[in-house]
């Protein structure tokens, strides 16, 4: 070797791993390293450099259905994400030391989600939780960013999104849009509280005069007719998907402009094109006739040159660690672009915290 790569030499460039033998490539690491010249001297025939090198960023990307690769960075918060079992004393002692003390963070997995980079199951060793079923189908138990049907105090229904599973398994409990449910059951439960009055928007919930977005707090199962319970997973990909992921935490910061992130609906799938513009707004919100639905307090807003929201997404997942629960959106369909985006509205993950008193459920 010689030149730029002859100092290179012995330096760890790209590394693959495959999901089996002679299979396909299910990570791969790229590495960039630096160098710094420490010493030199100039020959009769030439300079000679002695040189140090090490790496200064290493990527990770992990194999995604359809060809796609989710990079192990966050880079809305420029951390970078290491996978594990755990999080012993000695893995976050390297991980300081090799990217600093804030410049990282660890993702929890259990044995079983290295199963799959998608989350699937295959037939012999799917869990329960985890079962074939689909987000226009729910039929196990009930997932996040899944179609119900709640029954409104009209006589009327509503279609409408789950967005996380709330509490701990004893509870039992779901969170979606507030707008979603008037009445007192859905399809899955009952609602244990909404902070939406109809032709109001956000109000207070009993005792507490503090508004937070547009939240309900479901009960999932209602025995002994419809004895289900609710699980840490939720639905990923198309309209029809039955790809689903675990749900593993919630963003530890409220959101900031500038942030990108993931969408959930029962009506146009996932989307994963935006970015926040807008906090803490109040929106007016009306219906396609242009009637006056009431106002949301407090509400962050995105925007996306590459995809709409549409009826009956309402009360979806937010994500890329769980960020909110989808509010509303465009109220007219268009194609949208850089001189005419499309909106999206939604409650942050720390306001369904502090207005329930429940954290969220994670696998």
């Amino acid at each position: 070797m010689s030149g730029e790569l002859g100092k290179l030499k012995g330096f760890l460039l790209k590394t693959t791993t495959l999901d089996k033998v002679g299979g396909s490539i299910a990570t791969k690491t790229v590495n960039t390293p630096w160098q710094h010249v420490s010493a030199s001297r100039t020959r009769s025939w030439g300079m000679v450099e002695a040189t140090l090198t090490g790496t200064a960023t290493s990527r990770t990307w992990t194999a995604l259905e359809g060809g796609q690769w989710r990079q192990t960075i966050w880079d809305e918060r420029n951390l970078a994400i290491v996978q594990s079992t755990s999080a012993s004393p000695e893995l976050r002692r390297a991980l300081a030391d090799r990217y600093g003390v804030n410049n990282a963070a660890i993702w929890l997995r259990t044995e079983e989600d290295w199963v799959s980079t998608t989350g699937q199951r295959s037939a012999g060793t799917a869990s329960t939780s985890m079962a074939t079923d689909s987000r226009q189908n729910d039929t196990g138990k009930l997932n996040g960013n899944s179609h119900f049907t709640s029954l409104n105090g009209d006589g009327t229904q509503s279609n409408c999104t789950t967005a996380f599973a709330w509490g701990t398994e004893t509870d039992n409990l779901f969170m979606t849009a507030g707008h979603c449910v008037d009445a007192k059951s859905f399809t899955f439960g009952d609602v244990v509280w909404t902070n939406w009055k109809k032709g109001v928007g956000t109000v207070g919930l009993p005792g507490d005069t503090t508004t937070y977005g547009d939240l309900a707090l479901l009960k999932v199962g209602h025995p002994p007719a419809n004895p289900r319970a609710g699980t840490t997973a939720m639905f990923f990909g198309p309209v029809d998907t039955t790809i689903k992921h675990w749900v593993i935490g919630r963003d530890p910061v409220r959101s900031k402009v500038g942030d990108q992130y993931c969408v959930g609906g029962a009506t146009t799938g996932d989307s994963c094109s935006w970015k926040v513009v807008h906090l803490g707004w109040k929106i007016k919100y009306y219906d396609k006739d242009g009637n006056y639905r009431g106002r949301i307090r407090w509400a962050d807003e995105g925007q996306s040159i590459h995809a709409c929201r549409e009826d009956g997404d309402s009360g979806g997942a937010v994500y890329n660690f769980a960020k909110g629960i989808t509010s509303g959106a465009n109220t007219t369909k268009y194609t949208p672009s850089a001189d005419k985006p499309c909106t999206h509205t939604y409650t942050d993950i720390a306001d369904a915290v502090r207005a329930s008193g429940y954290e969220i459920r994670k696998h």
